[in-house]
């Protein structure tokens, strides 16, 4: 999820390291600067945390109450956690989120749900890894942790 957070060009130099090429002390030091959040800085969490709910009040008018409210109520960094009423929520609701996430610069994926119809609804590529093989007619769905429940 950090690395799909940009860093601000103007806050990029706040991010700055030095790199020998090939590992050769000998060599001159390069100095780079980072274009996305890292792992391990103490500000990556709150950027990857701040970003997706931006992008929910920026694109909110375009895309409905439904998706925003999802992304700010019940994400946590990259991971979404959501019980809806019917098959064709949940899809309208992947549907949407996906679109509204697109638009900043998110790519959702990795989905699953404990109902086979909202599963079918997914491509292949962006379902959860446990279930891309699984054969939806006769293997039993598995049991999948979300943020340690």
């Amino acid at each position: 999820m950090f690395h799909e957070t940009n860093v601000n060009y103007e806050h990029r130099n706040l991010l700055r390291f030095l790199w020998w090429e090939k590992g050769d002390i000998e060599r001159s030091l390069v100095e780079y600067r980072m274009t996305v959040h890292l792992f391990g800085a103490v500000s990556s969490p709150g950027c990857a945390n701040f970003a997706p709910k931006t992008t929910a009040d920026d694109f909110e008018e375009e895309c409905g109450n439904d998706a925003p409210d999802f992304v700010r109520h019940d994400f946590y960094v990259d991971d979404g956690l959501k019980s809806v009423t019917s098959v064709g929520q949940a899809i309208d609701l992947i549907g949407n989120t996906k679109t509204l996430c697109k638009k900043g610069g998110f790519n959702l994926h990795k989905f699953i749900s404990n109902q086979r119809e909202v599963i079918e609804a997914i491509p292949v590529e962006q379902r959860v890894k446990e279930i891309k093989e699984l054969g939806m007619t006769k293997d039993l769905l598995p049991i999948e942790r979300a943020l340690g429940v």
